[in-house]
């Protein structure tokens, strides 16, 4: 077996051990290097070892040979339908994850989009949404759109569903936290919503396949919603509810927390008033203010200019390839040509017109990238 396929069954491993949780499983793989050396200590190493408790020795010793069954079944999984394993150490790593304790160990990833966004918000609120904040969502994430903002949520019923479907409306990169396997999609009426993610965004979640919907598995995909972005918005809100729960866990990791005012009385405005009211939470009425609020307004002006002078003298279709490159640090042919639907004869000629007009540079193994 190669070092990185060893690699992953190893981590796999890991997550499948009770007594190893993710703080612990990337204390213990910073500091003996790699999981596969973990996994590699024979019973005399692992007895006495202080790197390890007792709890966590036993768990080697008894459970290791049933979690390896479970990895190898996973690792076949992840082959065939093409996803992508994510660990806390690698560099498309979710950069804001890495300053929560409790942040996943790894992570499952199927779609093209970034994890690594220069700019991304979390948008989330009641299942039962009303029109009021289903029109509130839409007009937010279009302000958020100019600026390239990646639209976190959990595909859940509501505020979720809206946020993504904006998200895809408005041209902007949306990525949706499970709480549940990637062989399934919860709610399974979202499963056309998420195949359309996919191809310009991404679903994420921490489960192996078969891991069901079981209601513990949500605060926990909350944590991820919440800690992976620059800000939290909770649209609407009952008084108790899952965006509640991201909210507190939003103010645990310090992040800017922004609530939407509603009615007073109403069922589903109830837990942003009460957020706002306890100053726990921003008022956040005006949609366009949101970029200013978070120093992107500034940034952006500079950024126009020069897409200005990066854009002149060309074509759309020339413009959007360049917008991709933008997004995407460095992707490869197949990648541009999915996410602009350019047939393959004219994106070929596209990319050599902007290589040889200086825009682009090809990089070996068919992948490209700005030249500047």
């Amino acid at each position: 077996m190669e070092n990185k396929q060893k690699e992953l069954l190893a981590r796999i491993i890991l997550t499948q051990l009770k007594g190893i949780g993710p703080a612990r499983a990337k204390a213990l793989t910073t500091y003996f290097g790699s999981a596969t050396a973990i996994l590699d200590l024979k019973e005399h190493d692992l007895k006495g070892n202080p790197a390890l408790s007792s709890s966590v020795t036993q768990a080697l010793l008894a459970d290791k040979k049933q979690a390896i069954a479970v990895a190898q079944k996973e690792i076949e999984f992840l082959q065939n339908k093409n996803i992508a394993t994510i660990y806390f150490d690698d560099d498309n790593y979710p950069q804001h994850l890495t300053d929560c304790i409790d942040s996943p160990y790894l992570v499952f990833k199927k779609g093209n989009g970034s994890t690594i966004p220069k700019k991304s918000v979390a948008i989330v609120g009641a299942r039962r949404a009303t029109s009021y904040g289903k029109d509130f969502t839409d007009v937010l994430v279009r302000n958020l759109a100019e600026h390239n903002c990646t639209i976190v949520s959990g595909l859940a019923y509501g505020i979720d569903a809206a946020a993504h479907k904006a998200a895809l409306k408005y041209g902007t990169p949306t990525l949706g936290i499970l709480g549940n396997g990637l062989d399934s999609i919860y709610p399974a009426s979202h499963r056309n919503l998420a195949i359309e993610m996919m191809t310009k965004g991404a679903l994420l979640t921490e489960y192996l396949s078969g891991t069901p919907s079981l209601p513990a598995n949500f605060p926990k995909r909350n944590r991820i919603v919440a800690g992976m972005v620059d800000a939290v918005i909770i649209v609407e809100a009952a008084i108790k509810g899952g965006a509640l729960v991201t909210a507190k866990l939003a103010e645990s990791y310090q992040k800017d927390l922004y609530a939407v005012p509603g009615k007073v009385g109403d069922e589903f405005s109830k837990g942003c008033n009460h957020l706002i009211k306890n100053q726990k939470a921003i008022l956040l009425d005006q949609p366009e203010e949101l970029a200013m609020e978070l120093g992107w307004e500034r940034f952006d002006l500079k950024k126009k200019f020069k897409n200005n002078l990066l854009f002149e003298g060309l074509n759309g279709e020339e413009i959007t390839v360049l917008k991709q490159l933008q997004i995407h640090s460095s992707l490869h042919l197949q990648e541009i040509q999915n996410n602009t639907n350019i047939n393959s004869q004219q994106l070929s000629g596209l990319l050599l017109n902007l290589e040889l007009l200086n825009k682009i540079k090809s990089m070996p193994g068919n992948q490209y990238q700005l030249a500047h």
